[in-house]
């Protein structure tokens, strides 16, 4: 998702070692575990609740194809346009 490697992660801890400290730096990682726990923990609950409310075919709608109706259409339009012959 965030494209986040490696070497990314490593400055990072670098960088929060070298200006946290480390002692704090273990307890901002902590909490950081903690939130997104409760993140995850959030947005399961939130995706079981839509899929319990919703009925299965919710999404599942019959829609027309907009291409062949555009397709449709041009056939149409050339089949009303008169149609040129070079009688010379």
């Amino acid at each position: 998702m965030f494209d986040v490697g490696f070497f990314e992660l490593t400055v990072v801890g670098i960088l929060g070692l070298i200006i946290l400290g480390p002692q704090r730096l273990s307890v901002v990682m902590h909490l950081l575990g903690l939130w997104r726990r409760r993140l995850r923990f959030w947005a399961q609950s939130w995706q079981e609740e839509m899929a319990n409310t919703l009925p299965a075919d919710a999404f599942n709608l019959d829609l027309p194809d907009p291409l062949s109706d555009a397709a449709t259409e041009n056939n149409k339009a050339k089949d009303k346009s008169p149609t040129h012959t070079n009688d010379s």
